[in-house]
């Protein structure tokens, strides 16, 4: 390591943290070099995954139809908010103008569904 990876921009200009229109870029490639003959100096899983929660939302409603007869009505959401984190980097090598960049999601966006059910 030869600088601080979460300081500047990726290659193509657009800076950390931020979406470019090529990705959204997460951390700055110029912060390494190839070390030559021995290991480098990078600690163990410098650049993890963010951390995010996925909040699941579900109503279900029970009616009786007849004697024996019941009908459930049931909407549920996952991913209820639409949070949406940014992917691993597409590239990771050093010298690829895409290291750095990540170029899809990491998670699954609000998926939505509704059931009915009808039961003894």
């Amino acid at each position: 390591m030869v600088g601080n990876p979460k300081t500047g921009g990726c290659n193509n200009g657009t800076p950390i943290g931020q979406r470019g229109s090529n990705g959204f870029c997460e951390f700055s490639s110029a912060a390494f070099g190839i070390p030559s003959g021995s290991f480098g100096n990078m600690g163990k899983m410098p650049f993890r995954q963010l951390y995010f929660d996925d909040f699941g939302f579900s109503i279900v409603k029970g009616t009786p139809l007849h004697e024996n007869l019941n009908l459930q009505l049931r909407a549920e959401s996952f991913n209820l908010y639409n949070a949406m984190i940014p992917g691993a980097p597409s590239s990771t090598t050093i010298g690829v103008a895409s290291a750095g960049l990540a170029t899809d999601i990491g998670n699954t966006p609000r998926e939505l569904q509704f059931a009915a059910k009808i039961t003894p």
